[in-house]
């Protein structure tokens, strides 16, 4: 079923015409040097060669009024249930949103919804698109955990209201599934640890997965754990934009922005142990620099979970002074931050906002 799903979407994008394509996503797309990229084999794109991009100037933070770990969906949660200190976590997000404000980004605070506790963590729902003349939209995803889905719908609503034009290509497979409230009192961590066995699914968990290359129109996604590869084909053929796919193969680093952070258009950290081989020659050719993190500050401290913005500034999780050193030794800005009570759900400053651009942003 949902392989035929996937085959349809794909035929019905390639057989649209091209205004079609401008009024279903924007002139962003392209008809050459597009699909997923899974090796330097299949690769005939170079960063040059690609349309430049502004940077992003806006910040969606959703507010931790409901913020707990009330299940276990990835390592980091177990045996932290209910052990959220409500008020430090108003400290701390409270924190990471003055440093953006501070630094000259524009903050949308929104209300979180009772039941959907990880719905804080808002790079993770929906996927930012911007075309210069198209202006900017939003793709949405299809979260893999029965808890989170919810938590899309919400998010739709949330960006049509402010009236950003909003795409749906992922729909999610409901048949036998469990009613949330049912789902919600089980262990189901177990949904980690197998490595995209279901072929067909098309799963897609927004930015958590999928990023923008720094200043161009090209993008990177990490499959394997979330995403599915299925889903990444499905994003290539709608915007018709590169897809430089890496393999996750650490169950404890089972997103891209756990492992990968993007801090310029030549420069990532990344915790080199979380991809294959195959992987790491994609990011040694398309970097100039590749900064490799250590491993207690990427699995402890989330040191890669990072986020950079304009002006070679990055808001760092705090205690990863191994990090903090070598971003300051080459050149940039770091405001180091605490997120003590959202690393008890797995999450850290990259996953509790999404950077997306105003619909005048321009070059």
């Amino acid at each position: 079923m949902l392989r035929s799903i996937v085959t349809i979407v794909l035929q019905q994008i390639r057989q649209t015409n091209n205004s079609d394509i401008i009024d279903h996503g924007g002139p962003w797309m392209e008809r050459i040097n597009s699909g997923v990229i899974q090796s330097l084999l299949e690769c005939d794109i170079s960063l040059t060669s690609r349309p430049k991009m502004p940077w992003p100037d806006q910040v969606m933070m959703i507010e931790p009024e409901f913020f707990d770990v009330e299940y276990v969906i990835n390592p980091y949660m177990e045996s932290m249930i209910g052990c959220v200190d409500k008020h430090q976590a108003w400290l701390e997000w409270s924190g990471v949103k003055a440093q953006f404000e501070e630094w000259g980004l524009y903050v949308h605070p929104l209300k979180g919804m009772n039941g959907l506790p990880d719905l804080v963590f808002c790079a993770n729902q929906s996927f930012p698109l911007w075309d210069k003349e198209a202006g900017a939209s939003f793709l949405m995803g299809a979260m893999r955990s029965p808890m989170r889905r919810s938590e899309v719908p919400y998010l739709h609503q949330v960006l049509a209201h402010k009236g950003y034009p909003v795409h749906s290509i992922f729909p999610v497979n409901q048949q036998n599934e469990e009613s949330q409230e049912t789902i919600s009192q089980q262990t189901v961590y177990t949904v980690n640890k197998t490595v995209e066995t279901d072929s067909d699914a098309l799963f897609f968990e927004g930015m958590g997965d999928v990023q923008w290359h720094p200043e161009r129109s090209l993008i990177w996604a990490g499959h394997g754990f979330r995403t599915s590869m299925p889903a990444l084909q499905a994003l290539a053929a709608f915007t018709r934009v590169p897809v430089i796919s890496l393999r996750l193969q650490d169950e404890r680093l089972y997103h891209l922005d756990t492992c990968f952070c993007m801090l310029d258009e030549q420069t990532v950290m990344i915790y080199p142990r979380a991809f294959d081989e195959v992987g790491l020659e994609l990011i040694h050719h398309f970097f100039d620099e590749v900064l490799e993190i250590d491993e207690r500050e990427t699995l402890e401290s989330f040191a890669c979970n990072a986020t950079a913005v304009s002006g070679k500034r990055i808001l760092l999780p705090s205690d990863c002074p191994k990090t903090a050193r070598l971003l300051e030794s080459k050149g940039y800005t770091v405001a180091e931050l605490p997120t003590y009570e959202f690393l008890k759900s797995g999450g850290s400053i990259y996953c509790m906002k999404m950077l997306f651009w105003s619909q005048d942003a321009c070059l």
